[in-house]
């Protein structure tokens, strides 16, 4: 068995940061999620690779947030980076890998999977 377990909300930063802007026909921008996905793949298509699975940070309200000001608000991300959570938690749960995410109705500090 061979698994990787990929931490989403930082590969979607490097893909953000580390690749060309690239939009879809709506003019949205859509790097991040591209690139991600691209990197899921090159995962997916490794030899003997078994299972892929990817989590995703959630702004969450918590006592560190009394602790730490700003931690996990989302404050101070790019716009167009933001937009494109959504997007890449939806183009990872419909690809082969195992989305592990905190539903955004749950409340805060309780954290469930989607993943078994």
């Amino acid at each position: 068995m061979h698994v990787h377990l990929v931490d989403g909300t930082f590969e979607l930063f490097r893909a953000f940061y580390g690749n060309p802007s690239r939009r879809d026909a709506h003019g949205a921008e859509v790097n991040a999620a591209h690139g991600l996905v691209r990197s899921l793949l090159a995962l997916l298509g490794e030899r003997q690779v078994t299972h892929v699975a990817i989590a995703f940070d959630h702004v969450i309200e918590s006592f560190r947030n009394e602790l730490y000001p700003g931690y996990k608000t989302g404050e101070g991300i790019d716009p167009a980076l933001h937009s494109q959570f959504g997007l890449a938690e939806d183009a990872s749960s419909s690809s082969a890998t195992m989305p592990s995410r905190q539903p955004r109705s749950a409340s805060p500090g309780r954290a469930e999977s989607s993943a078994s």
